[in-house]
């Protein structure tokens, strides 16, 4: 990895990398004027978190893909590196997730992520060096998802949604950004996967509870119509569908994720890994 580095993105995820590497992230909404490093690098961490109900998606699809494209153009003719973080939520309901994972999108959101990651495609095909990341959620401080997940940790007895052995889709902020370095350093071209692999919730419970003083008692609770909830408008009831649902998403970056009780140290509190490690 060589020359300066950008960040198009000013989320959660953009604006934690964008400090990583000393520099100041670009708003998605300003990325139309913006003109990747030449010879550099560039990590596209931008575009919807969410799609609101009574969004016209097709629009939006056209706008963020058209803004995408241009972008990526822009970076072919200054031979820039480019990383693209998309979601695994490309796959749909697919148990198991990897580049090679055939598109079946059940939401708006995700139908989104999927023509977003269709340009990215096009676009290596016409000579950007580039590679799009199908990324697990991810968990890590300051996300309100990460405090819901470590508070409920806590209680002694915790209701499981779809049952305590089934792998959640999964990764860690650290372990993402370190596999951001890596994606830069690295060759790797197309659609790749980015997650910890089997990461069965029972076992994360158990873990996020220890590394807070708790023994929790987990039952499972059937979740009817799990596949049809995770299409929902709804967010926090989509989630509750995904969440049920087998999800493994495999990492296919040069790095070892952390295993389940390295995850949970790191969640409640514990020294993240450096990005160099």
């Amino acid at each position: 990895m060589t020359g300066e580095i950008a960040v198009v993105g000013a989320g959660w995820i953009g604006t934690h990398l964008a400090t990583t590497f000393g520099v100041t992230p670009v708003p998605q909404r300003e990325a139309s004027d913006f003109t990747p490093p030449v010879g550099g690098a560039l990590i596209i961490a931008g575009g919807r978190s969410a799609v609101p109900s009574g969004t016209n998606i097709a629009e939006l699809i056209a706008d963020e893909c058209a803004s995408l494209r241009a972008l990526l153009a822009r970076a072919r003719d200054g031979s820039c590196r480019v990383v693209v973080l998309g979601s695994s939520d490309v796959c749909g309901a697919a148990a198991r997730v990897t580049g090679a994972t055939p598109v079946a999108p059940i939401t708006d959101y995700a139908r989104l992520k999927a023509a977003r990651e269709q340009v990215v495609l096009e676009a290596i095909d016409n000579g950007v060096d580039a590679v799009v990341a199908r990324v697990a959620p991810v968990h890590g401080p300051g996300k309100a998802q990460s405090v819901r997940l470590i508070d409920a940790a806590r209680r002694s007895l915790i209701p499981v949604p779809g049952g305590t052995r089934h792998s959640v889709g999964f990764i860690t902020l650290d372990d993402l950004t370190r596999a951001v370095v890596s994606l830069l350093r690295s060759g790797q071209r197309g659609a790749i996967s980015l997650g910890a692999g089997s990461t069965p919730i029972g076992d994360l419970l158990r873990a996020l509870g220890r590394e807070q003083g708790t023994e929790p008692r987990l039952v499972g609770v059937p979740i009817p119509f799990a596949r049809a909830l995770a299409r929902s408008r709804s967010g926090p009831v989509a989630w509750l569908g995904r969440f049920a649902l087998p999800r493994e998403v495999e990492m296919e970056a040069a790095i070892e994720p952390m295993t389940v009780t390295e995850a949970a140290r790191y969640l409640v509190g514990g020294r993240p890994q450096s990005v160099t490690d």
